[in-house]
């Protein structure tokens, strides 16, 4: 269900990069010096120093992380939102463990003790009124059901915009699709 990893390309989801060694959502930054071969080259140049330490190198491009429910950086686990750890200066989504934790020493590797519960970050990005998680999907997107889709969906998407059409649903989008 979780993407683990020791490096960047052990994450095989497109848009994701390995940090403490779990795969979370990251984009890529789209310039023509975009190449590179370390997080150096990715960072040089970037003066402020939270956007600086969400970009890492991952088969020769440059991402950033994704900061969960659009956060603007942090220094503890208290500046994030609820379903979020500080990673990084990042809050990036996480997902419970269900192990009870008394200090983040409790935890796993890459895991945060977050009020007596142990927390690890997710390759998925999460609404926070979803409390399903679709392991088999590395995004989870809401969209209400009178707003358009502009991109060719799946069937089971379909059905259950057809089965549940007065109420917003949790819809599974590939990473390769940009709505």
């Amino acid at each position: 269900m979780f993407d683990r990893c020791v490096k960047h390309s052990d994450c095989l989801v497109e848009n994701t990069v390995c940090l403490l060694r779990y795969c979370v959502p990251a984009q890529p930054i789209f310039s023509d010096e975009n190449q590179c071969r370390t997080n150096w080259h990715c960072r040089c140049g970037v003066i402020d120093i939270f956007e600086r330490s969400g970009r890492f190198c991952k088969n020769g491009y440059c991402f950033r992380l994704i900061d969960a429910f659009d956060s603007v950086g942090c220094r503890t686990h208290n500046d994030c939102p609820f379903n979020s750890l500080c990673i990084s200066r990042h809050c990036v989504y996480a997902e419970s463990t269900n192990k009870p934790c008394l200090r983040t020493g409790f935890c796993g590797i890459g895991e945060r003790c977050i009020q007596g519960i142990c927390y690890q970050p997710s390759s998925l990005i999460i609404h926070p009124s979803i409390e399903t998680v679709y392991p088999e999907s590395p995004v989870v997107i809401i969209v209400s059901p009178r707003g358009s889709i502009s991109t060719d969906l799946t069937n089971i998407i379909e059905d259950k915009l057809a089965a549940n059409s007065n109420k917003e649903l949790p819809l599974i989008i590939p990473p390769h699709i940009i709505l």
